[in-house]
């Protein structure tokens, strides 16, 4: 019973340090939320998670939607959390995911029972990963949270009436579209460079346009932390002098 609690705080605190790293890992491109809500909903995971608690899910969305920016990874495991988050407090309910769009875009997650408030008090808490009798829902809606974070995104969650609801807004930013779609581009660049040379390490570097460095916007086969880190004046080293 202790090597349980033990494997469970330490499991909850691997999560923790990877939450708190995504937002140096995010990497974004350009989103179809369409897709990915509908790939999460229907997929075998999610469903036989819902169905065991008798748990229905209905999805709408309007008839335009704007692309946006995000790590698509990162984006799919958000809504998987909110959605299995949010369907292990409940049982013979229905979830209601609804995307609007205005300003921003806007997901809504409705959930037909509502949530008791010691559990609405807990769930963006982060002293949650460190208590091995802590909930798994709280803990992906927790996980669910730090990625909307990371994205810059707001995520909010409270009872209305007898209801339980999730409020995701995500910007339109066009910056964030740009700079989705140069990773991308960088991405594409990259792998028929490698592929033209026949290189297991490569890498593309750009200047940054607030302090004119060079910075490495797309990578293969170096470490994640390296091509964060990594920043270059001109003028100095090969890259530089390139």
């Amino acid at each position: 019973g202790e090597t349980s609690k033990i494997v469970a705080i330490v499991e909850g605190q691997l999560d923790f340090l990877r939450t708190e790293s995504e937002a140096v890992f995010v990497k974004k491109s350009i989103l179809n939320l369409r897709e990915i809500i509908h790939e999460v909903i229907g997929s075998r995971m999610v469903r036989d998670s819902l169905s065991r608690r008798n748990i229905t899910i209905s999805s709408h969305f309007p008839p335009q939607l704007s692309l946006v920016a995000g790590d698509k990874v990162l984006v799919t495991q958000l809504i998987i959390n909110l959605v299995e988050g949010l369907a292990y407090h409940l049982e013979n309910a229905h979830i209601a995911l609804t995307v609007s769009e205005s300003e921003a875009v806007h997901i809504a997650i409705a959930a037909s029972q509502a949530f008791p408030d010691w559990i609405i008090g807990q769930l963006f808490n982060s002293k949650t990963f460190f208590q091995a009798d802590q909930s798994d829902g709280i803990l992906k809606l927790y996980l669910a949270r730090k990625t909307a974070d990371n994205h810059g995104w707001s995520l909010r969650a409270h009872n209305q009436g007898n209801t339980f609801r999730v409020d995701l807004d995500i910007p339109k930013g066009s910056r964030q579209k740009i700079e989705a779609a140069l990773t991308t581009t960088m991405d594409l660049y990259l792998e028929f460079v490698s592929e033209l040379l026949d290189l297991n390490t490569c890498s593309v570097m750009l200047a940054d346009q607030l302090t004119g460095d060079l910075v490495i916007k797309s990578a293969k086969g170096l470490d994640e932390e390296i091509i964060q880190k990594t920043r270059i004046r001109v003028g100095e080293r090969i890259a530089g002098w390139v």
